[in-house]
């Protein structure tokens, strides 16, 4: 057995690498903060193999890559290098997921647990009572494709998004902005991956 690749072969080798960092590099763009266990889970690539793609891409300058502690375990994360991200405070509900119509000025706040705070144009009778801690406000902005919100401070600061994934889920007219993990970015001394 020769140990001499075929001609053309390390050409076909790069074209492959190109490949895979393209398909790689969707799945960031369509997920971000996406990280790496994520991504070969979904593509069905190994490990190495998204390891390798990631390296390539953060080596061009096309993602962002971080350490992050996510329910106590260390993992890699990545982004696209061009997103822009949507300060802390505020919420960009689809129009998709909610009654829009019913959407006036006001909205109401409810911190329902540590973990769903419920966000509604009107008051909810349910919320009121069992609600830890309630704010309205006189914020809301209609996009064409979203309804943006500004959270309190006392609420960021509660549910401690700065360091949170959320997930919105819509109820009729009313979205529940559920808590999913606390994040602790990670800072490694430079030199090392």
């Amino acid at each position: 057995m020769s140990d001499v690749l075929p001609s053309g072969a390390p050409a076909h080798m790069k074209s492959l690498g190109e490949k895979t960092d393209e398909t790689v590099l969707n799945e960031i763009t369509n997920q971000p903060n996406i990280t790496l266990g994520e991504i070969s889970r979904i593509l069905g690539m190994t490990s190495g193999k998204v390891h390798g793609s990631i390296n390539r891409l953060y080596d061009k300058g096309l993602i962002v890559v971080e350490e992050v502690v996510r329910n106590g375990i260390l993992m890699k994360r990545a982004t696209t290098a061009e997103v822009t991200e949507t300060p802390i405070n505020q919420i960009q509900i689809p129009n998709s997921l909610i009654d829009v119509d019913e959407w006036g000025t006001h909205v109401y706040y409810y911190a329902l647990s540590r973990s769903a705070l419920g966000i509604s144009p009107t008051q909810i009778k349910e919320w009121d009572e069992i609600s830890l801690y309630k704010s309205s406000r006189k914020s809301v902005d209609k996009g064409s494709d979203t309804i943006n919100l500004v959270i309190p401070d006392s609420l960021v600061n509660f549910y401690e998004l700065p360091n949170s994934e959320t997930e919105l889920v819509g109820l009729g007219d009313s979205v529940i902005l559920s808590i999913k993990s606390n994040i602790i970015p990670v800072d490694r001394p430079s030199g090392q991956n």
